[in-house]
């Protein structure tokens, strides 16, 4: 008996002190996807600069990103067809799903940062790392 008081008091006070309103739990959602945004602006334009040299590279690098903004927008309206239809968790779930897609995304731009070893067959227009 003294176990299972335990463990329902656990829930009860557990439960409730840790319930946040959803307008806390959205914002703090949005504010990571708003953080990865940044993230990922700051890393394409240290590219765009980095690589200016290279005018066919610009060029398509910016077409690229022109098209995965396009993506994400599709895919959005593709996961939440109808807007306001999902209930209070709708901006949560929508920020969430924007800040998985960002955070690949910098993921996939950040090599040309970075760059490549030498050696590397698909380097492509990556540069290659400085020799330490």
């Amino acid at each position: 008996m003294k176990t299972i008081l335990s463990v329902v008091m656990f829930f009860v006070f557990g439960l409730t002190s840790s319930v946040q309103p959803q307008v806390t739990t959205d914002e703090d959602f949005c504010k990571s996807s708003a953080k990865s945004d940044a993230q990922l602006n700051k890393i394409y334009q240290k590219i765009l600069v980095e690589y200016r040299q290279d005018k066919l590279f610009i060029t398509k690098f910016r077409s690229a990103q022109s098209a995965w903004i396009a993506f994400t927008a599709a895919h959005l309206e593709s996961i939440y067809p109808i807007p306001d239809a999902y209930g209070s968790v709708n901006r949560m779930c929508r920020c969430q799903v924007m800040n998985d897609l960002t955070k690949a995304r910098i993921k996939q731009i950040k090599q040309w940062v970075d760059g490549f070893e030498e050696g590397d067959v698909y380097a492509g227009s990556v540069k290659i790392k400085e020799p330490k």
